[in-house]
């Protein structure tokens, strides 16, 4: 939506995924396709804020996902 030019759209609608998601990651804690879907979408919010010039926003939802994807390679390191 946002290549569009519709950025308010977007950022709602990104918005409400990551509600949801993190609502689904704490009911649902042994699924993990629920937190990665958080943490892609709380990508997709920084790039949304990155490309609106907002770099205080884009780094708190880029912290926020590296924290995610970080617990998760802790919970779920890559067996060898």
């Amino acid at each position: 939506r946002h290549e569009l030019g519709r950025f308010d759209e977007s950022r709602t609608a990104f918005e409400a995924a990551a509600l949801l998601f993190d609502q689904l990651a704490v009911a649902h804690a042994d699924r993990v396709a629920y937190r990665q879907g958080l943490a892609n979408v709380l990508v997709n919010l920084a790039h949304h804020y990155r490309t609106r010039g907002a770099s205080h926003e884009m780094l708190e939802y880029e912290r926020h996902a590296l924290a995610l994807r970080e617990q998760l390679a802790a919970d779920y390191p890559a067996s060898d």
